[in-house]
């Protein structure tokens, strides 16, 4: 999973794109094709927060994209936590 690492400044907390039911924070995302993964690495668990949504996902290289996504492939998909922002 070190390839995750340069994807994880810190754990967020921001609720738009969803968080991990677990603990309420995020570890970023990381793109399959032009689907955005969210993710937690310490409760192994991801959510597709939507397609399409930031476009730099067309400058990445695909092959580069996947090998990073199979460091998320294994988490379980989940319902994230949907908090309007600002709210605690």
């Amino acid at each position: 999973m070190s390839d995750v690492v340069a994807f994880r400044p810190r754990r967020a907390t921001d609720p738009e794109f969803g968080l991990c039911p677990e603990c309420g924070c995020h570890d970023g995302f990381l793109n399959k094709g032009s689907q955005h993964w969210f993710f937690c690495r310490d409760h192994r668990v991801r959510w597709l927060a939507g397609i399409n949504l930031f476009d730099h996902w067309r400058a990445e290289n695909r092959t580069e994209q996947l090998t990073r996504f199979e460091a998320i492939e294994c988490f379980d998909v989940v319902q994230p936590i949907w908090k309007p922002k600002g709210a605690s």
